[in-house]
C-alpha cells in the first residue's frame, strides 16, 4: 500500500476491525489520513495491493483530506490462477486463470469521510509437483478452492482457483465490488499418444463485462469423446451455476461436478464465494485424473467448474481426462447520487499458461485533484 500525503502510522487489528462492518484476516493494514498542515485541495494518491495468491486480502482505512470534493477510485478484483499444465505433454491444454474485473468510479466526497477498503488476493495456479489442492483468494466473497484429484502426482492434474472480490465501504455501506477472476481447469492423459487428446477449460474472465459460461474442457480417446461446461458467472446478488453435463459419444465416461457460487451475504466479509471446482479419477484403460477450477468471488460468487473422463476399454490403450473452467465473481456498484460514474471493464491478472502462474492481485487506487 503506498500513499503520497501525511504521516502514516501503522494501526491496530482493532482500529481496522472497529472501522469497518466485517471480520477479515489483514494482511496489510494502514488508516490514510492527510497532514494537518497539508495544503487545501493538493492531488494525491492512495494505494491498496494485496498480497500473495490465496491468503488473507487486505483491507485499509481511508480519510477524505481537507477541500477534497471528489475522487476518482479504480478497483480490480484477484485474479484465477492457471490449471496444471505438464510439460511432457505438449500437444494437450491446460486451461488459463482469467482476469479479475476493473470497475472504475467517481464519487463525490466530503472532508473527514472514512472509507473502509478491501483488496482481494488472487487464486493459486494447479501446483506443479506434489499432489495437493489450490487455494482460492481471499476478500470480499473469496475464490472456490480447487480439489485433489487424489491420484498420485505422475498421473493427475489439479486446476486453479479462484480469485476474490475487491469491495469499497463509506462507513459501513457498501459502494462498489470488483469481482475476482476465474480458475482454469487442468488435463491429463495417460496411454498411446496418437489416440488421447485432452483439453482444460478456461476460468471465466471478471464480470460486467465478461465470461458467462467459463470454458468447457473435452477428454477423448480416438473418436470418442466427452466435454463438460463451465461454471456460470455470478449475475446480480446471485451466485453462478457449477458446470453441467457437455456433449459426447463415448461408452465409458466419468463425470463429476463443483459447486454453486455463493450469493451475495453468504460468503466471507458479506460477499459470495466462488464455487469449488470438480476432481476425477480412476484407472481404467490408464490410471489418471484430473480437477476444475475454482468460481471467483464477489458480489456473488461464480460457479465451479466440472470433470470427465474417458478411457479406452482394452487395458493400456489409454485413459484421457479434464477440467472445465470455473465462473466469474459479480460487480456491484451501488445506486447512490454520491457516485458520479461508474465504468465496468476487466483487469489482465489472470494467472498465464506458460509459464504456468497464479492469479495477481486485487487493488484499489483512489486519486483526487
Amino acid at each position: 500500500m503506498t500513499q503520497n500525503f501525511g504521516n502514516k502510522d501503522k494501526p491496530t487489528r482493532r482500529t481496522i476491525v472497529q472501522g469497518a462492518a466485517w471480520t477479515l484476516p489483514v494482511l496489510v493494514t494502514a488508516v490514510g489520513a492527510p497532514l494537518a498542515a497539508a495544503s487545501c485541495g493538493d492531488p494525491g494518491e492512495f494505494t491498496l495491493t494485496a498480497g500473495a495468491p490465496g491468503t488473507a486480502g487486505a483491507s485499509s482505512t481511508w480519510i477524505v483530506p481537507p477541500c477534497v470534493t471528489q475522487i476518482t477510485v479504480t478497483m480490480v478484483g484477484g485474479g484465477g490462477g492457471n490449471g496444471r499444465r505438464i510439460p511432457t505433454e505438449p500437444s494437450f491444454s491446460n486451461g488459463f486463470g482469467a482476469a479479475g474485473a476493473r470497475v472504475t468510479s467517481t464519487i463525490t466526497v466530503t472532508p473527514g469521510q472514512i472509507f473502509n477498503l478491501i483488496a482481494g488476493t488472487g487464486g493459486r495456479s494447479g501446483p506443479s509437483a506434489g499432489d495437493a489442492a489450490a487455494a482460492g483468494g481471499k476478500g470480499y466473497g473469496n475464490g472456490g478452492d480447487s480439489q485433489d484429484p487424489t491420484g498420485p502426482s505422475a498421473n493427475s492434474t489439479t486446476g486453479g482457483a479462484g480469485g476474490a472480490g475487491t469491495a469499497l465501504f463509506l462507513g459501513t455501506t457498501l459502494l462498489v465490488v470488483a469481482g475476482g477472476g476465474g480458475g482454469g481447469g487442468s488435463f491429463d492423459g495417460n496411454g498411446q499418444s496418437s489416440v488421447v487428446t485432452v483439453n482444460g477449460g478456461n476460468g471465466g474472465t471478471g464480470a460486467s463485462p465478461g465470461t458467462a459460461i467459463a470454458g468447457s474442457s473435452r477428454s477423448a480417446i480416438d473418436s470418442n469423446f466427452a466435454t463438460q461446461l463451465g461454471g456460470a458467472s455470478a449475475t446480480g446478488a446471485s451466485g453462478g451455476a457449477a458446470g453441467l453435463i457437455g456433449t459426447g459419444n463415448a461408452a465409458n465416461v466419468n463425470r463429476a461436478f463443483g459447486a454453486n457460487g455463493g450469493g451475495n451475504g453468504t460468503g466471507q466479509a458479506g460477499g459470495g464465494n466462488g464455487g469449488t471446482g470438480a476432481s476425477i479419477y480412476g484407472a481404467q484403460g490408464a490410471p489418471n485424473g484430473s480437477s476444475s477450477g475454482g468460481g471467483g468471488g464477489g458480489y456473488a460468487g461464480g460457479g465451479g467448474g466440472s470433470a470427465v473422463r474417458v478411457w479406452a476399454t482394452t487395458p493400456g490403450i489409454g485413459g484421457s481426462s479434464s477440467g472445465s473452467g470455473g465462473g466469474a465473481g459479480s460487480n456491484f456498484v451501488a445506486v447512490a447520487p454520491i457516485i458520479v460514474a461508474s465504468t465496468p471493464g476487466v483487469a489482465g491478472n489472470g494467472g498465464s499458461v506458460a509459464p504456468s502462474s497464479s492469479g495477481g492481485p486485487g487493488s484499489i487506487v483512489i486519486t483526487w485533484g
